[in-house]
């Protein structure tokens, strides 16, 4: 489906609905209450309680690749559009299980273009004109990801191409 501003709304109302999914889902810290009269007081934790919408989901650790991928659309960065013939036509991010790890929680995005060749992604390439570095996007994907409760690692693979190892923030 081509970028509208209606798809564009939709994104957005599925982010808030996964913020409501962490709000309502988050575990609340069992307090145990002690007698007043007896009980010392008790110090203040030393860590500051964490914030269930800063945290994915367990929706979103069982659905990874999903709620990564909603992640990016919802923050506007546009997904790679391929053709049913295979053709790449638009560049833009992909998030796919990640083969190279046993992890099955931790997602891949790279950053692909709409122009193909082993090259493209190579600091210092020629790229097509309004194409822009991949590395430069995948640091924006970072960026959106960190900023909503998912940890990354880059990475080059064995051709040399840069991608984003994804986890869920406070994955136990």
């Amino acid at each position: 489906e081509p970028d509208t501003p209606a798809v564009a709304a939709r994104a957005r109302q599925a982010w808030r609905a996964l913020l409501e999914i962490r709000r309502v889902t988050a575990a609340d810290p069992v307090v145990p209450l002690g007698d007043a009269r007896t009980d010392p007081p008790t110090d203040p934790p030393t860590d500051p309680p964490t914030d269930p919408l800063a945290v994915p989901a367990e929706w979103e650790r069982r659905r990874p690749v999903h709620a990564v991928a909603l992640t990016l659309e919802a923050a506007g960065l546009p997904p790679s559009v391929v053709r049913a013939d295979g053709r790449r036509v638009r560049s833009g991010y992909r998030v796919a299980r990640d083969p190279g790890t046993p992890d099955t929680t931790a997602v891949r995005v790279e950053w692909r273009p709409a122009t193909c060749g082993a090259a493209y992604d190579e600091p210092g390439a020629r790229r097509r004109a309004g194409d822009t570095d991949p590395a430069d996007q995948l640091l924006a994907c970072a960026r959106e990801l960190e900023a909503r409760g998912w940890d990354t690692q880059r990475h080059l693979d064995a051709r040399r191409r840069r991608y984003l190892l994804v986890t869920a923030r406070g994955a136990a």
